[in-house]
């Protein structure tokens, strides 16, 4: 299944503080909202501990395996002129910073568009507690960026950078090699064990030593093809 996700841009406040980032909409997310815990972390968002831990479960009824949310962010949500004050849980996301759930969207009585992907506020409840008139969202039309936290002292945001394919040997999760392969930008191939030993033993190569052959980085895999 492919699509893309509804995300719009946003800012928190924190202590006066203005964080600049960016949000998923997810009717399918039964908390009100879920931040990242690194992305609390690395900003220094101020954390209250719940006084009974909430369980979190994912699609087929399975715990999530980040385990248990214990804490809870309170914090401001600027969404163009739409401002609201409200809890985020914490707990593990990965590409996504801010989640915004089922009970946000019935809270606000949100319009979604999506074949225009827009959101609009301009329920009563808006109109009262976050703005003046009515307001219209533009969601994003690029994936943003994963972030990657690091630690030095403090934590820092790192993106991985684009670059050409060298023949490096990466991890990626399944969401992230899934977006990778739509977007043309993975080239993927296979070969059997047949046509690697059929490789190997070809009278040019066997006269070679394997060292020569194979690639430097990969040299601690040969004692497998003794």
């Amino acid at each position: 299944m492919e699509g893309k996700h509804l995300v719009i841009t946003c800012s928190l406040t924190v202590n006066n503080q203005k964080i600049p980032t960016h949000a998923l909409i997810d009717c399918g997310a039964t908390g009100i909202a879920f931040m990242d815990q690194d992305f609390a972390r690395h900003h220094q968002i101020p954390l209250q501990e719940l006084k009974e831990k909430k369980q979190v479960e994912v699609i087929d009824g399975r715990p999530i395996e980040s385990g248990d949310i214990t804490h809870i962010a309170k914090v401001g949500m600027k969404i163009q002129e739409h401002k609201e004050q409200f809890p985020m849980f914490i707990t593990k996301l990965g590409h996504y910073p801010i989640v915004l759930g089922i009970p946000w969207l019935r809270l606000h009585d949100v319009a979604v568009r999506f074949a225009s992907n827009t959101v609009t506020f301009g329920s009563q409840y808006c109109t009262t507690h976050c703005h003046d008139t009515r307001v219209t969202v533009q969601g994003v039309t690029e994936e943003p960026p994963e972030p990657v936290y690091q630690v030095k002292g403090i934590f820092e945001p790192k993106f991985r950078p684009r670059r050409p394919f060298r023949g490096d040997i990466a991890m990626l999760n399944g969401a992230s090699f899934f977006r990778t392969v739509k977007k043309g930008k993975l080239t993927l191939f296979k070969a059997s064990l047949y046509n690697i030993n059929k490789a190997i033993e070809a009278k040019d190569l066997k006269e070679r030593p394997l060292e020569d052959i194979v690639p430097e980085q990969y040299h601690e895999f040969l004692p497998l093809l003794n």
